[in-house]
This record gives structure tokens, C-alpha cells and sequence, in this order.
């Protein structure tokens, strides 16, 4: 069983929706501090690094013609 869970949910731009007390705690703030924050602002060093690692190039490289075609 599970006792001790830190949970915190995120939306699309990285700002922290929602944390529990004991997410909040790790990082310093209660759960009302953390919302709205972007992850940038409340990590830090190999913890940022390893979780949201800045990106220099495309997720999804570009393509030069449609993924599918349609045939009817």
C-alpha cells in the first residue's frame, strides 16, 4: 500500500494545475503557492534537467507530404 504519494497535475504549458501537500512541501510551498507556477520556476538543476529537458529541436521533425494519403 501505498502511503506517501506526491501527485501534482500540469497543463499543456507546464503550469502546475493542482498538487497535494506533500508535492507542494517537496518543493517548498503549499499547494495554493504552486498553482499557476511553470515548472521552470519551482525546479531546479539535475531535477529540471532530467524531467523537462529543454528542447533545441522539433519534437515531430517536419515532413514534406501528408502522413496519409486517402483513397476512395
Amino acid at each position: 500500500m501505498i502511503r506517501h504519494l506526491s501527485v501534482c497535475f500540469l497543463d499543456l504549458q507546464y503550469r502546475h494545475v493542482r498538487a497535494n501537500d506533500l508535492f507542494a512541501r517537496m518543493h517548498g510551498l503549499t499547494g495554493e503557492e504552486l498553482r499557476g507556477k511553470n515548472v521552470y520556476d519551482v525546479m531546479k538543476g539535475e531535477t529540471l534537467a532530467c524531467w523537462f529537458p529543454r528542447r533545441t529541436e522539433p519534437v515531430f521533425p517536419p515532413r514534406s507530404e501528408p502522413p496519409l494519403s486517402m483513397v476512395f
